[in-house]
């Protein structure tokens, strides 16, 4: 469905690129579809959709993630984001047996913790 409508666009200041996208994937309410374009020289934005089970042994956990991370000043960060917070969702979510405001509290208090301790690695290692 994106496919046709999202193409490369070129205006006099910016060259626009469809990066990511996928079609017409199925949630609990019907169906969605998702794109990401770039305007920037680099793509420092990162973006995911998971649907489908939301614990790794309970498969009647289910729902949609959708995750929109700024880049604002490198890939980096968001691209760890895009990585890693939905995997610690879902060890969360398999822990309590469901998805709480506790379980996403503690998700994005490990994935910020794993960041700063790899940042902290590569300044050592530098």
């Amino acid at each position: 469905m994106n496919k046709s409508c999202w193409r490369s666009k070129i205006s006099p200041t910016k060259n626009y690129r469809l990066t990511w996208y996928k079609d017409l994937g199925l949630h609990a309410f019907g169906e969605f579809s998702m794109a990401m374009i770039q305007a920037n020289s680099v793509m420092e934005d990162q973006c995911q959709i998971e649907s489908g089970p939301l614990t790794f042994n309970n498969p009647a956990v289910q729902g949609t993630f959708i995750g929109v991370y700024g880049g604002h000043g490198g890939p980096e960060a968001s691209r760890f984001i895009a990585d890693n917070l939905f995997p610690n969702l879902k060890k969360f979510a398999s822990e309590g047996g469901e998805v709480s405001e506790e379980v996403m509290r503690n998700a994005f208090a490990e994935t910020d913790e794993d960041f700063l301790s790899a940042v902290k690695k590569l300044l050592v290692c530098n």
